[in-house]
This record gives structure tokens, C-alpha cells and sequence, in this order.
């Protein structure tokens, strides 16, 4: 009888278990993989809708397929990853600065050219084209907007927790003073991007190094520019063609 119920107490254990190792796994997959898994999303998508809409919006919902795997896996990461994995982490999953800038440019071009493309598309020519084209526009941007503030944040993230060039084995780099007692984990950088994202300035988190005042100085550059031109362009075309 123990032995029984000492197998059914073990198997209960156990079940989570898969579900831990998943969640694990996920959060372990380098940058490039989760790139690679984005952009197979992406072109099948593109090759099952091909058929059914026009090129643009065709490529356009392979790049939102794109957006969204890579984001449901960063943010994975952010949601299960405790403070003290982090820097584990730091070195597997960062990107290079010049990575980083290709992938924003290309996020940024992304959605300024779903924008474009919108002023081009006569409502009269064809009704329902425009509409699930806007739609398409709406969510590019969205999504675009998410994916570069969510890859700023984990490279936050990174890059203070990453390798510090003064002497000593267990120093990271720091460059932030978060508002407590506790260390920073990937909410709290999230919390610093997003809030560059929408205001183009920092809140309550004090910058202290010469690299993160220029990681943050070209993210609030770039933010503004979104900000500015590609909502700003948004709102505008749609407020003229409805």
C-alpha cells in the first residue's frame, strides 16, 4: 500500500514536470534560433495565404507570424526566467550591437512600408482588399513597435548582466540603479524599455555607464523617429481613406 502510494505521490510530482522543461527550453534557445523558428512561421504563412491575397499583404502576414512567434518566445523568457538565471543566460542569448541594429532597422522598415503600401491601396478598386489590408497594417505596426522594445529590453537585460571589463570573476556589468533593494530581473528591464518606447525618455531608473547611455540614447533616437513618422503616418492615411 505505502509503496503504491508512494508511486502515485511520485507520479503526481512528476507531472509538471514536462510542462517545466518546455518552459526551460524555451527560455534557453538562443536568439538566432528563435529568429530561425520566426522566420519559418513567417514563410509558411506567407505560402498558405498567397493564394488568397495579394503579394503585399501576403508578405505582410509573414512578417506578423514572424513578430509574434519571436515575441511569444522572448516573452516566455521574461515571464519564467528568475533573476538569478539571468546572467546565465546573458552571453547564450544576447545579440551583437550591429545584429541588433539590422534587426530594428529591418522591424522599423517593416512596419513603415506596411504603412506605404496602405496609401496605395484604393478602397474604391477593391473593398474587402482594404479592409484586411488596414488590418494587416494595424497589427504590423503593433507588432513592430512590441518586437523592438521587447528585443531593447532583454538586450538591457544583456548587457548588465553581462561581462564587466574591470577585473573580477563574478562582477557583471551593470550600468543601472533600479528604484529597491532587489536585483533587476526581465520585468524590470522591460520596464525601463517600454517606458522609452512611449515617453522617448527614462523614468525612476538612473543610467551610470558610458554603454548603456548609448544603447539608451540610440533606443530613445529610434523610439521618437517610430513615434513620430510611422504612427504619426498611420493615423494620418487612415484617417484620410476612411
Amino acid at each position: 500500500m505505502n509503496g503504491a502510494a508512494g508511486a502515485t505521490s511520485g507520479s503526481r510530482l512528476r507531472k509538471p514536470t514536462t510542462n517545466v522543461r518546455v518552459i526551460d527550453l524555451i527560455s534557453r534557445q538562443d536568439a538566432r534560433h528563435r529568429l530561425v523558428l520566426g522566420l519559418a512561421a513567417g514563410a509558411a504563412v506567407f505560402f498558405a495565404v498567397r493564394g488568397h491575397l495579394r503579394p503585399w499583404s501576403a508578405a505582410i502576414a509573414g512578417w506578423n507570424a514572424v513578430a509574434v512567434v519571436i515575441l511569444a518566445l522572448d516573452w516566455v523568457t521574461i515571464w519564467t526566467t528568475p533573476q538569478r538565471k539571468i546572467r546565465q543566460l546573458a552571453q547564450q542569448q544576447d545579440l551583437s550591437r550591429f545584429l541588433v541594429f539590422i534587426f530594428v532597422v529591418v522591424t522599423s522598415s517593416a512596419a513603415l512600408l506596411a504603412v506605404g503600401f496602405l496609401v496605395s491601396v484604393k478602397r474604391s478598386q477593391s473593398g474587402g482588399h482594404f479592409i484586411i489590408h488596414l488590418l494587416l497594417t494595424l497589427l504590423t505596426v503593433i507588432f513592430s513597435w512590441m518586437l523592438v522594445h521587447t528585443v531593447y529590453g532583454l538586450r538591457y537585460a544583456h548587457a548588465f548582466y553581462g561581462d564587466s571589463d574591470e577585473p573580477g570573476m563574478n562582477r557583471h556589468a551593470g550600468g543601472l540603479i533600479f528604484p529597491g533593494d532587489r536585483p533587476p530581473d526581465y520585468f524590470d528591464f522591460a520596464y525601463f524599455s517600454f517606458v522609452i518606447g512611449m515617453t522617448c525618455q527614462v523614468s525612476d531608473v538612473q543610467i551610470t555607464s558610458r554603454r548603456m547611455r548609448r544603447i539608451t540614447l540610440f533606443h530613445s533616437v529610434l523610439s521618437f523617429g517610430f513615434n513620430t513618422m510611422i504612427l504619426a503616418l498611420l493615423i494620418n492615411t487612415v484617417s484620410g481613406l476612411l
